[in-house]
């Protein structure tokens, strides 16, 4: 395996095992929890990372992790699995990001749907200072998403 390989490997291990521990996280605090195993492995079915429920609402989670403060890119493809899929399911989605040892900042994918809106391909950029400003807490998202 070559050192790029490698890399990717690391960080796609490490994202699952945030995911479970964003899951496991959520789960212990009162909410009802699916995480997507191999959500972003290009299937037909579009399947956010974390689905989150409570009383009859719930809301989807995708994440992503840096080790370092930087701008986050999104591919198209994936943001328009995302889109396709909380349109069918009548919710809201939410991309959480963890900077190192920061707790997840959370912000709201209607944000990313609407500067997609005219690319034809390629990814979209979340500048860093975006995400610091106006990125939320995922006790905040949940409390407002599902206990309304």
């Amino acid at each position: 395996m070559n050192r790029k390989n490698s890399k990717i490997n690391k960080q796609a291990i490490l994202g699952r095992i945030l995911e479970r521990k964003l899951a496991n996280y959520l789960y212990f605090k009162g909410y009802a929890v699916i995480r997507s195993a191999g959500s972003g492995a290009g299937k037909i079915r579009p399947e956010p990372d974390i689905v989150v429920m409570k009383n009859g609402k719930f809301i989807c989670i995708e994440v992503t992790t840096k080790s370092e403060l930087k701008d986050i890119e999104i591919n198209l493809s994936k943001i328009r699995r995302i889109k396709e899929f909380v349109e069918r399911a009548g919710t809201k989605a939410y991309l959480c990001v963890k900077y190192g040892e920061m707790k997840f900042l959370c912000i709201d994918y209607d944000f990313i749907f609407e500067k997609a809106k005219n690319k034809k391909r390629g990814k979209v950029r979340i500048i860093k200072e975006y995400i610091l400003k106006y990125g939320k807490d995922v006790d905040t998202i949940v409390k407002e998403e599902l206990e309304k």
